[in-house]
Formats: structure tokens, sequence, C-alpha cells
């Protein structure tokens, strides 16, 4: 009799169909664009749903491919300090028009969302990224032969903000194309990586800095831009497939055909035709309300906070760690509330008045805390309330929208975000000033909440309303 251990192991056949399977359908995916299956606009406020579509495979190339796009063009701009004083020194102008350039790189790369909007619709999310991070690393570089202030806003504030806007929108919709109930997750991974670029490239900067000059810590950025374009390949495209329904047919195609008002013409010529003929159209423009104010609020702490904490008695290298603990624990809030919306349990606009509400107390406490690990405990609520709203906004607008309007919808939001990105530090500031106290910022910070609070609660209890009188639940 032979020894059972003598016998050579093989592998059952089920087992090698099952690996010859898994093979094949990676294979697939790498090489055929994702067909992804929805239900076309119903007439009554029915929520748009993708019936099928990929959901990981390949969307996980997709998803690192963003991350490190997103991690470039976050990171980067919020490393934007650690060049102030060498900047000032060469360029020979004032530290106030120093930091114009770095806020004007960020607002620029805000509003050029609606037009990336139509861009990526037009050509796709892989070649407007690709563009994108080219235009990034030419300016970056340019900016680098510049000796005056014009030449730099023109190549850095303009060229490379508006590079950098390009990239992150395609990067938010490729990810959502290529997952459907892991959508929330993979939307909240990608997210993480404004914080992970912000650890990664803060030290990188900081030695290139100190052991050669700005210039090369430019120059090796505009590299990590070429790094970003060949990942930008990857955003592989894909084809949307709806579903055919008469009565929709028919309701569109009444639509197409009526008359077009001179209004509609000039929104249309900003706002995506099929986004403003939308049935939750008015829905939409209330959830963009609540993000304006939130918006408004949210960088509020990240200029104040510090120094509202040092008067209270705190360290200068404790005030400054409280930002620490805000990027950590919205990280931690992306990746957790990105899990549990994509488990559909709550709808998205409930979860963002909670957090929201959630939001008002904790900042206003900030202003009457005197310990260390009280702060801590505010900082970290602050961080986990923004990160949950910040990864909510994308399913919330496919929830209302559907999918294949995420685009349009997004970039919308994303070009208003910019105004609200550059009017609310500078105003909290004034404030500031005119009545003496680091508190009023802290105070106002918690009053854009309250109001953005009370818009996403409007939105629930209007959402709720449509199914009491019958309508299906957006």
């Amino acid at each position: 009799m032979v020894a059972t251990s003598e016998i050579p192991r093989q592998r059952r056949p089920s087992q090698i169909q099952e690996i010859r399977s898994r093979v094949s359908t990676f294979r697939q995916s790498v090489c055929e664009h994702p067909v992804i299956k929805v239900l076309p606009e119903p007439p009554e406020n029915v929520e748009h749903e993708v019936v099928d579509g990929p959901d990981g495979g390949y969307g996980w190339v997709v998803l690192v491919a963003g991350f490190f796009c997103v991690a470039v063009l976050d990171g980067y701009c919020y490393c934007f300090g650690i060049f102030l004083d060498d900047l000032v020194k060469d360029l020979k102008v004032s530290r106030s028009t120093i930091s114009l350039t770095g806020s004007l790189l960020a607002a620029n790369s805000a509003f050029v969302g609606p037009i990336t909007a139509m861009l990526v619709s037009k050509y796709g999310t892989r070649k407007i990224c690709m563009f994108g991070s080219l235009m990034a690393g030419i300016g970056l570089l340019l900016s680098t032969f510049q000796s005056e202030i014009i030449g730099f806003i023109i190549c850095y504030s303009v060229m490379t903000g508006l590079g950098f806007g390009l990239m992150y929108l395609p990067c938010i919709v490729a990810v959502a194309n290529h997952f459907v109930k892991l959508r929330s997750l993979a939307i909240g991974i990608l997210m993480c990586g404004s914080a992970a670029g912000s650890f990664m490239l803060a030290p990188l900067e900081s030695y290139l800095e100190g052991n050669y000059d700005w210039l090369m810590a430019f120059r090796v950025t505009a590299g990590l831009c070429l790094v970003a374009c060949a990942c930008a390949v990857l955003l592989r495209p894909v084809e949307y497939v709806e579903i055919t329904n008469p009565e929709v047919d028919a309701q569109r195609e009444d639509q197409e055909n009526r008359t077009v008002g001179w209004i509609e013409r000039i929104v249309t010529l900003i706002i995506d035709k099929d986004l403003y003929r939308h049935n939750e159209y008015r829905f939409y423009l209330l959830v963009m309300a609540a993000d304006i104010f939130a918006t408004l609020g949210i960088y509020i702490p990240y200029h104040h906070l510090p120094p509202v904490a040092i008067e209270a008695g705190l360290s200068k290298e404790e005030a400054n760690f409280l930002i620490s603990v805000i990027g950590i624990s919205s990280s931690v809030a992306r990746i957790g509330m990105g899990y549990f919306c994509g488990k559909q349990l709550v709808h998205p606009i409930t979860i963002c008045a909670a957090v929201m509400t959630a939001i008002v107390p904790a900042v206003l406490c900030c202003t009457i805390a005197t310990s260390y690990p009280v702060f801590i405990v505010l900082a970290a609520i602050f961080g986990l309330c923004t990160g949950s709203w910040v990864v909510v906004m994308s399913p919330l607008l496919v929830r209302i929208l559907g999918l294949p309007l995420l685009n349009p919808a997004y970039g919308l939001v994303t070009g208003i975000r910019g105004i609200a990105t550059v009017a609310g530090p500078p105003f909290a500031a004034s404030a500031v000033e005119y009545f003496t106290s680091r508190a009023v910022a802290m105070y106002m910070c918690g009053l854009s909440m309250g109001l953005s609070a009370l818009i996403f609660t409007a939105g629930s209890l209007w959402n709720k309303g449509k199914t009491r009188r019958g309508y299906t639940q957006i």
C-alpha cells in the first residue's frame, strides 16, 4: 500500500476551472470596455439605478491610478507653505502676494470643474486626466524659470491650477464607473489620496527645499505629474447602455421636441442639458446650496483653530498637531463612511444632515475648551464629520440623478466649491480683525455648518415627504 504522502497532490478539476474562469474574467476586464446597464429616467421621480456593471476586477487598478493622481494634486497644494519664505526672497514680493498665488492655484483647480465635466463627457476620463497631468507638470517646470511674479502666476497659479482641476474630476468619475456595490467604499479610498499625499509629499518637499532649493522641489513634483499622466492611461473608458422603456422614450421625445426658451438656452451653456431637464434638478440645487455653506466653513478651522488653541493655553506644537488630528480622522471617516454608505441602510442626504448637525457643537466648544485632550476630541469630531460629508456627496448625487449625470453634476459642485473655498477663510479673517477675537472665526464656522445642516435636513424631509405621497424614494 502506497503512503498517502507519496501521492502527488493534484488540483481538483473544479479548482482548475475556477482559476481559469478568474484569469479569463480579469483578461476580459483589461482588454474590453466595461458595459454599464442603467435604467432610463422614469416619469415619476424613480431613482436611477445601475442594473448591471463592473464591480471591482480591473476597477481596483483604476482606483490605484486615481489614488496616485489625487495624492499628487491635493498633497502638493497642501505643501505650498513650505516654499513661502524662499519664494518671497527670490521673487522679491510680499508674503501676501505669494500667498495669493497659492490661493489662486487652488481656486483655478476648482473653478475649472464645469468645463472639465463638459470635456470628460466629450473626450472621456483618460484623455482629460492625461492632458491635465501634462499641463500641470509643464506649468510647474516653466514656473522654475520665472524671475517675475507675473510669469510665476501665469505658469504656477493658472497653468498648474487648471491642470490639477483637469485631473481631479476624471479620477472620481472613472472610479465611480468601475464599481457598483462597492462604489461608495472605492470613492472613500480615492478621497483618502488627499491625506496620503500630504503625508508623503510634505517630507519629500521639505527635504528637497532644505537640501537643494524650491526649484528642485518644483521640478521633482513636475516629474510626479508625468508619472500621474502614465497612471491616467489606466483610466479605461466605459460604455453606458440604457434599458429601453417605451414610456420613457416617448417622454424624452416630447422633451426634445418642446420649445426651448431663451433662459434655458443661456443656462445650458454652462449646465448640462440633461442635468437641467432632470426631474430632480430642484432637489439637486437644494443639495448644492447646502454644500456651498459646508464648504464656506470647512477650511476656517485649518486657519484659525491653532491660534484659538494657543490662546487657550496650548503650546504651538500641540496646537499645530490638531490639524494632523483632523486629517487622520477625516481619512478614517472617508473609508468607514464609504463602506457604510455602500450598504444603503440610510439615505446619503440623511447622513449629510446628521454629520453637519454634529459639527456645530464641536466647533462652538472649541471657543470654550481649555485642555489639550478636549481639543483633540473636538478636532477628531470635526475631521470625522467633514470626512463623512465629503465622501457621501458622490453617492448622494448618483442616488438623486443617476450615474450618467455624476460627471456634470459633480463638476458644477466643484466649480461652486471653488468660490466658497476662496471666500470662507478671508471672510473669517476679516471678522477676526474687526472684532479683535479669534473665537469669532469659529463662530462663523459654526454658523455656516449650521445653515448647511438645516438645508440638508430640509432635503431629507422633502425626500421622505415624496415617499409618504406615494412616490418612490430617491
